[in-house]
C-alpha cells in the first residue's frame, strides 16, 4: 500500500472511519465529511424493487468492508446468500456488468457515478435499502500531530464554506472577511472567469514543500 509506505500524504476519497482500521492500522482518521451507506443495484429489467427479494441470488461485492456488510444483512434477514468477492470496486462492475451477478453491493453515490458512464444509464435500478453506515474520513500517518492538524482543519474550512455558501465564483470576496489567523495561514487562489471551476486553499510556506488543495 503505497500510503502505508509513505508516499502518499493524505489518504482521502471512500474510506470508511471504522474500528479495525483506526486499531490495527498506522493511519489516523481526520474527520467525517460524509455519511454514506452500502446498498445494491440490480439490472432495470428485472422485478427486483427491494433488497429483501435478493434471497438466493448471486451478488458481486468489493473489498473488505464490502462482502461482510453483505454477509451480515443476509443473516439478519434469513435470507440465501450467492456472494462473489472482488478486490476492488471496478471488478465487481465489470462482473455484474457481465451478467456474471444478479446484483451489485457498493455504496449509492458509486452508483450513481456508474450509471452516469454508461450509454444505458436507465437500464439499472438502486434498490432504496442502506445496509451499513459508512463514516468516510480523510486519514494521514500516525505520529504526524502537525500534519494532522492542518487536514483537520482543511475539512472544517472546506466544510464552513459549503455552509457558508463560498464557492469559486464568490471566494475573493470571502477571503476579505475572513479572520486574520486565517487569512495568515491560507492563500486564496480562484480560476478565472468561470463558476463551474474550483477554488482552492493552497497551504502557505509554513510546511515547505507540502501543499494541500481543497476545491471549493
Amino acid at each position: 500500500m503505497r500510503y502505508a509506505r509513505g508516499k502518499v500524504d493524505v489518504l482521502t476519497r471512500n474510506t470508511t472511519w471504522s474500528l479495525s482500521r483506526d486499531l490495527g492500522s498506522e493511519i489516523t482518521f481526520v474527520g467525517v465529511f460524509y455519511h454514506e451507506g452500502q446498498g445494491f443495484m440490480v439490472h432495470r429489467d428485472t422485478s427486483t424493487l427491494s433488497a429483501r427479494e435478493l434471497s438466493k441470488k448471486t451478488v458481486c461485492a468489493a473489498g473488505i468492508s464490502g462482502p461482510q456488510n453483505v454477509r451480515v444483512y443476509f443473516t439478519r434477514n434469513h435470507m440465501e446468500l450467492g456472494l462473489k468477492e472482488f478486490l476492488d470496486t471496478p471488478a465487481a462492475v465489470n462482473a455484474y456488468l457481465a451478467g456474471a451477478c444478479y446484483a451489485l453491493a457498493a455504496d449509492p453515490f458509486q452508483f450513481y457515478a456508474m450509471r452516469a458512464g454508461l450509454a444505458s444509464e436507465d437500464a439499472h435500478r438502486i434498490l432504496p435499502e442502506v445496509i451499513s453506515k459508512e463514516p468516510l474520513s480523510p486519514a494521514v500517518r500516525t505520529g504526524d500531530g502537525r500534519w494532522f492538524d492542518i487536514v483537520r482543519w482543511t475539512l472544517f474550512t472546506l466544510i464552513n464554506a459549503e455552509e457558508a455558501g463560498v464557492d469559486s465564483c464568490n471566494v475573493e470576496a470571502a477571503r476579505a472577511l475572513m479572520p486574520t489567523t486565517f487569512s495568515s495561514f491560507w492563500t486564496w487562489t480562484v480560476r478565472p472567469a468561470s463558476c463551474s471551476g474550483s477554488a482552492r486553499l493552497e497551504l502557505s510556506d509554513h510546511q515547505p514543500g507540502r501543499k494541500l488543495r481543497g476545491d471549493l
